[in-house]
């Protein structure tokens, strides 16, 4: 039996390879998904612990208060408000931006990254919040809709750049997280803290 001849490689034709990372990248789950859902999360347990733990503060103080004695007719302890509500706004966005920190999968320091969000996002939430309170204090149902959206709308967006920072050399399309982020708390504290809160105290306040 007669072999056919074999043509030889010809080094002028041009061979073409497929890169093995576009295979990889078809294979990738979508992992904006994961950071949607991880970020909802992150906000439905953030609902739950930021009013906790500031009636926890609040009464903790007033029962320490109420044991001091009077000095010139006044109590020994008089917290400032504002230091009532920073420490619970730290501490919220602290555990948020671990349970965060779970949807990266990618070995980081991920305690530092969270302490980051929990001050930038601290210091963005008290500034915004003072600059909307002291120039013109919400009355009516649209002004306090807007002034939370302004509110989640500047935080969230702070406390995203200061954790895109954090895994831009990681993460592929980093600004993804950035926008699902921004987009997700907005939306969610605009619709829940904003209009849901809102037409829910207008009711109680008409009965």
């Amino acid at each position: 039996m007669s072999e056919e001849p074999q043509t030889p490689p010809n080094p002028t034709k041009p061979t073409y390879y497929v890169p093995a990372t576009q295979l990889v990248a078809h294979k990738q789950p979508r992992h904006w998904l994961a950071w949607l859902g991880i970020n909802c999360l992150a906000f439905f347990v953030s609902s739950i612990i930021y009013p906790v733990l500031n009636l926890t503060f609040i009464f903790s103080i007033g029962s320490i208060n109420v044991q001091l004695p009077l000095i010139n007719g006044q109590r020994a302890l008089q917290p400032n408000l504002w230091i009532i509500l920073i420490i619970p706004v730290f501490i919220t966005i602290w555990i948020a931006s671990l349970l965060q920190s779970l949807a990266i999968k990618h070995h980081f320091k991920r305690l530092f990254w969270s302490l980051n969000s929990a001050t930038l996002g601290t210091l963005s939430f008290v500034g915004i919040g003072y600059l909307i309170l002291s120039k013109n204090e919400p009355t009516t149902l649209a002004s306090y809709i807007w002034a939370i959206f302004f509110i989640f709308g500047f935080t969230s967006s702070a406390i995203s750049w200061i954790q895109w920072r954090g895994i831009r050399q990681l993460v592929d399309n980093a600004w993804q997280w950035g926008l699902i982020s921004i987009l997700t708390w907005t939306t969610l504290g605009s619709l829940i803290w904003g209009a849901g809160l809102g037409f829910w105290l207008r009711n109680l306040m008409r009965h």
